[in-house]
């Protein structure tokens, strides 16, 4: 290009252009002009759900005889441990988080064999404040069973109630929102596992687009297998799983968007040969 904005200064980092949901497939256009596989009519059971949820055979009644023997050790526990080291188990955590856990979540927690992250801090000012459990969009009281309103944590459009600071499968962190479309949120997360910031891509309730985000995560998978060594531009997706009924599959965090880049050169678009450098 040759008007006065200069693109070779960001060349170097076009290459780290962070996930956006909607029409923008979260892939974006960062790594390369990519094709989204949410175009995609065929849906398919896709891979597996890469989830540390503990099997679904007898989960209610051992839930039950958990919620029963740890109960009463809970308050003791909670009262003599300050440091609230993570990880760890699904009992501990219960003993040691019980008094900031939502309804909900005293019998979520169980569904984890390991508990990596939870917003203690954050939910101590809610207790201290007197704060109640609804945020805006919410149909009812977050975290208190409503099966209508998927206890509390979708709005009315199907969409994830997203805070900031709060913990998305017990391991997530949520510290920024990156970008909103038709179906789903993108949001900036740390990794208390792995130790990372991660794009993490929330998708509405909605069965039709389960199905579609499936398909968008086995090719964008494909496409990683295929290119085990990262020459190829492609966004790396890390892993997928199924929270409070909505699919979430994670990316590398990666810097601006296609919309922001294309504002950088003043809404004049792109030549081919800069189309290249990013596909090439």
């Amino acid at each position: 290009m040759t008007n006065s904005y200069n693109l070779n200064d960001h060349l170097n980092t076009v290459r780290q252009i962070s996930t956006n949901p909607g029409v923008i497939s979260p892939t974006g256009v960062q790594k390369s002009m990519q094709f989204s596989p949410n175009m995609m009519q065929t849906t398919s059971a896709g891979v597996p759900l890469n989830s540390t949820r503990v099997p679904a055979t007898n989960k209610n009644k051992l839930i039950d005889s958990k919620l029963s023997s740890l109960r009463h050790e809970q308050d003791s526990t909670a009262a003599s441990n300050n440091n609230h080291r993570f990880p760890m188990t699904a009992d501990e955590a219960f003993k040691v988080l019980g008094p900031y856990l939502w309804d909900v979540e005293k019998r979520e927690i169980f569904e984890y064999k390991t508990v990596y992250f939870f917003p203690v801090e954050e939910r101590k000012k809610q207790k201290l404040n007197g704060a109640n459990q609804s945020s805006p969009g919410s149909q009812s009281e977050m975290g208190v069973f409503n099966e209508a309103t998927n206890n509390g944590f979708d709005t009315e459009c199907n969409e994830y109630i997203s805070r900031l600071n709060e913990h998305l499968g017990y391991r997530y962190e949520v510290t920024k929102k990156l970008g909103k479309g038709s179906f789903g949120v993108v949001l900036k997360c740390y990794d208390h596992k792995e130790r990372e910031y991660v794009a993490l891509k929330i998708l509405k309730n909605k069965k039709r687009l389960y199905k579609q985000g499936l398909v968008e995560a086995k090719l964008i998978k494909h496409l990683n297998d295929k290119d085990p060594e990262d020459k190829k531009n492609i966004i790396r997706r890390y892993d997928q799983f199924v929270f409070r009924k909505h699919l979430m599959i994670t990316f590398e965090m990666l810097s601006v968007n296609l919309y922001e880049f294309i504002k950088m050169n003043h809404f004049q678009g792109f030549s081919l040969n800069l189309i290249k450098r990013f596909a090439i």
